[in-house]
């Protein structure tokens, strides 16, 4: 069984963090000449990059403004992560529903949640006789997985 860690060291952060900006600016670029209303087409070449200059640059001032809260609070959840990963004890006397024989845990992992809903640790079990599986969670949360 391997441990993911979550926590990683800052430059990932930073480096995240400035990629999302180049992304956001590159899409706002993208915005700006393709998909823009047209007034902003009834202008010359010049104007339009002048317009789309004075954009970014305002855009970038105010990511820049919002860098070192926003890497502290990535930090912080993953720290939190790995907290929660480390204090979760893995249930004990987990037996097969077929043939009532200790199952063995093979897995234990975070459930990250894109869905708002809390973040769970996950036990995978495996019976030995029956290849059944069943992953519980931290929350009470059974799943039989039957091959």
């Amino acid at each position: 069984m391997t441990y993911y860690k979550y926590l990683k060291d800052y430059s990932y952060y930073n480096d995240r963090y400035d990629r999302m900006t180049v992304e956001s600016c590159r899409f706002t670029e993208k915005y700006f000449f393709e998909d823009s209303d047209k007034q902003t087409k009834k202008l010359s070449k010049d104007q339009q990059k002048w317009i789309l200059n004075l954009m970014l640059y305002f855009k970038t001032g105010d990511v820049y403004a919002k860098k070192p809260q926003t890497i502290n609070k990535w930090i912080a959840v993953d720290r939190n992560r790995d907290e929660k990963f480390k204090k979760a004890t893995e249930p004990r006397g987990i037996t097969c529903k077929f043939c009532d024989q200790p199952m063995e845990m093979f897995d234990k992992s975070l459930d990250v949640r894109i869905d708002n809903k809390p973040e769970r640790i996950g036990f995978l079990y495996r019976c030995k006789e029956c290849k059944v599986a069943k992953r519980i969670y931290d929350n009470g949360e059974v799943i039989d997985i039957i091959p």
